[in-house]
């Protein structure tokens, strides 16, 4: 093949590409036409300020589980996640997350990409701002030396943990421990997750503890338990396809 026939082949090439980038951006106009009438429906219904952290896991595994090769599953991941969190501005609710230590901030910034992000002075201040509405979710890191936990049951309404982070560990370096998210809204099932409550006892998955109390996650909540809400099972990206 001549320089010149080389190059028509790669031009063409370059249009197929090209017309599968306007595939997917067409999809993707589709999919926020869609979102604008959720947003719709749940203003109707006066759910504004929901965060679903059970359906997007859900939707995680589905791709994660999904055929995606030759395109890496951590890619595909990190891609939806852009979606996802564009989605809620799409609807008319934009995330509002807080978050407490670096190690949370940067577990907040990973994982709610289009979100407004701001700081708090500690994990205690991020609870308050999540009771108080300044903020839709909170992220306190699991190693923060503030015992923020024990306030989630105290408060009047109490507040929820409904996610854990990282999700899928494979989208970026781990290093540091995970980080918890809080919610006014209770946790929405995503078909595998953990519960999570305080106990007096150190079983099934120890969190973190402190003045011999032990913040645990566990399939079952015993009756001598402190419920706080559930999590998703994260997802280990070495056992998915793709």
């Amino acid at each position: 093949m001549n320089d010149s026939a080389a190059e028509q082949a790669l031009a063409a090439f370059r249009q197929e590409i090209d017309r599968c980038d306007l595939a997917i951006l067409e999809s993707l106009r589709e999919r926020a036409r869609v979102v604008g009438l959720v947003g719709m429906d749940k203003r109707a219904r006066g759910l504004a300020d929901v965060y679903r952290p059970g359906r997007e896991a859900a939707l995680m595994r589905r791709l994660a589980a999904a055929d995606s090769a030759p395109f890496p599953t951590a890619s595909l991941l990190s891609v939806w996640r852009e979606v996802i969190g564009a989605s809620f501005t799409i609807e008319g609710h934009p995330l509002n997350v807080v978050s407490g230590s670096a190690n949370a901030w940067e577990r907040a910034r990973n994982h709610f990409r289009a979100a407004r992000h701001s700081r708090a002075s500690g994990a205690c201040a991020v609870v308050h701002a999540v009771a108080a509405g300044e903020a839709t979710v909170g992220v306190a890191s699991l190693d923060d030396d503030e015992p923020w936990w024990p306030l989630l049951a105290e408060l009047d309404p109490p507040l929820h943990i409904v996610a854990r982070l990282p999700f899928a560990p494979g989208l970026y370096p781990v290093g540091a421990p995970g980080a918890l998210v809080i919610a006014r809204n209770p946790p929405d099932p995503s078909g595998d997750d953990l519960a999570v409550a305080i106990a007096a006892e150190a079983t099934g998955e120890v969190l973190t503890a402190c003045d011999d109390r032990f913040l645990v996650a566990a399939r079952e909540i015993g009756a001598d338990m402190t419920p706080l809400g559930a999590y998703a099972v994260p997802i280990d990206l070495k056992e998915t396809a793709g």
